[in-house]
């Protein structure tokens, strides 16, 4: 039962001030998506009658639907309390009704529009913890994406922007985040031990059993800095 009563008023975004939501918001934007971070609405709690106020971390849309994300760094520390998934499932539905009852917010709570995401950094470090939590969220119809995914994304992005002649393509990055990404691209040479561990991990998924393939595999990669 939602015990709250939320405000239906348009109110400015704040600034974005938080590192990893503006990651998050970058890759959302990389998809594809019109985002807005920090969108605030006034919440009234029926039962001790006090207003407070909760945040939209990151709102992404596109012609289909409406993202909203609730970003976390470690998702453990989030979810791991007693009672947190149902505060996490107050707290969609408040976003969502917030956006429903705005008159000129309304049309992205059209019916199907609306999915709920979880964005985080951390994880549980044992993989049965992990999957046991997953269950349980993605359960209450709420997507999980990982930090992992999203560098990945990212990442892949900016080997996109790039010709095979290394030349860019018709692509101007203004984001001063995804620019400080394509310098360490450009610059950063990893140590051996990041090597084998990119080699390892382009191997199994690519399957390299050669070492043209290898290279083939790692030259095509978010790590293009890589040369045999």
């Amino acid at each position: 039962m939602n015990n709250s009563t939320v405000a239906r008023v348009a109110i400015p975004d704040s600034p974005n001030n938080d590192a990893f939501e503006a990651i998050v918001e970058l890759y959302y934007q990389l998809r594809g998506y019109i985002t807005s971070s920090g969108k605030w609405f006034g919440v009234k709690d029926k039962e001790k009658q006090q207003r407070g106020y909760a945040d939209m971390d990151v709102l992404a849309v596109n012609g289909k639907e409406t993202l909203i994300v609730s970003v976390t760094t470690c998702l453990k520390q989030k979810i791991d309390k007693g009672g947190e998934i149902e505060k996490l499932v107050t707290y969609y539905k408040n976003a969502e009704e917030y956006l429903k009852g705005t008159e000129c917010y309304e049309w992205m709570g059209e019916k199907g529009r609306i999915k709920k995401v979880i964005a985080y950094k951390e994880g549980y470090k044992q993989s049965s913890a992990m999957e046991k939590y997953k269950e349980k969220i993605e359960g209450k119809g709420i997507t999980i994406i990982s930090g992992e995914e999203i560098a990945e994304r990212i990442g892949w992005y900016l080997s996109d922007t790039k010709s095979q002649d290394g030349r860019g393509r018709d692509v101007c990055i203004r984001n001063p985040l995804l620019k400080i990404v394509e310098f360490m691209q450009e610059y950063y040479v990893p140590t051996s031990p990041e090597i084998l561990e990119m080699i390892k991990k382009y191997c199994k998924k690519n399957d390299s059993k050669n070492k043209d393939q290898l290279i083939k595999s790692i030259n095509e990669s978010p790590f293009s800095t890589i040369r045999a």
